[in-house]
């Protein structure tokens, strides 16, 4: 049995890295269950000989560990964990922009639709290979719900329903991200068959960041009432069932 103190955990034998010891320490404080899977899915890989990678995929599979208990409780996580997801994601665009990264470029992901699905698959899993800004990201954000969710359980934030003022905040944030000169390149394109060449030059975490500043820039109380919403409509499955509806219409 995985001991309460996540050092133990077999995992950080193989993976070293402060991200993922702090994760492993957030996951068991979240779900002592949870972690004890984790140390005993790791220690029978790496009785058979399994390396980094190896490991590192199980971190990714324990994201998904304890679902039902993440969403029960992440409508009701203090906004200062909300706060923390904002920074950390505006940090990671922010550098993956800078280094022009190719996984900014829209251009990587068109390729998807010429492959596939077998090598698509093993494509978006290459996003979280050990040791790249993606695995470390992820990883990262996990903490910061699971710290979230571990809090939220003991002292749950209880946010009332959007109101009046939410609204406006968010029509503001619409209207400044449709200023934003990377959004208004993209819809420059039109709705038809987007130019190759045009699409390649979009940098999809500038645009990301455009929404992210936005929303930076709500009050705390706003974030608060538009999480909780937001993650309620995600654990009714609304968020779904509106998307599957932007689906249909668009054919």
């Amino acid at each position: 049995i995985v001991s309460e103190k996540s050092g133990d955990n077999a995992v950080l034998t193989v993976l070293t890295d402060a991200e993922t010891q702090d994760y492993v320490a957030a996951l068991t404080r979240m779900s002592p269950d949870a972690a004890q899977r984790l140390d005993e899915a790791a220690r029978e890989a790496i009785a058979t000989g399994a390396k980094k990678q190896d490991v590192a995929m199980l971190i990714n599979e324990s994201f998904n560990y304890d679902l039902a208990e993440i969403f029960k409780r992440m409508p009701s996580m203090d906004v200062t964990y909300v706060n923390e997801l904002i920074d950390l994601s505006s940090d990671a665009m922010r550098q993956l922009s800078s280094s022009r990264s190719k996984w900014c470029k829209a251009g990587t992901y068109e390729k998807m639709q010429y492959m596939s699905e077998k090598q698509a698959m093993e494509f978006g899993q290459s996003f979280f290979d050990y040791g790249t800004p993606f695995y470390t990201y992820a990883v990262r954000v996990n903490t910061i719900l699971f710290n979230g969710v571990a809090d939220a359980r003991k002292s749950p934030a209880r946010y009332g329903k959007l109101t009046s003022s939410d609204e406006a905040a968010l029509q503001s944030l619409m209207f400044s991200m449709m200023m934003d000169p990377e959004v208004q390149s993209l819809m420059a394109m039109g709705s038809g068959r987007m130019n190759t060449q045009a699409l390649a030059r979009v940098d999809l975490c500038k645009l990301g960041l455009a929404g992210i500043d936005a929303v930076a820039k709500l009050p705390n109380e706003t974030k608060g009432r538009l999480w909780a919403e937001g993650m309620r409509q995600i654990d009714s499955g609304e968020i779904t069932k509106q998307l599957q509806g932007l689906q249909m219409s668009a054919f």
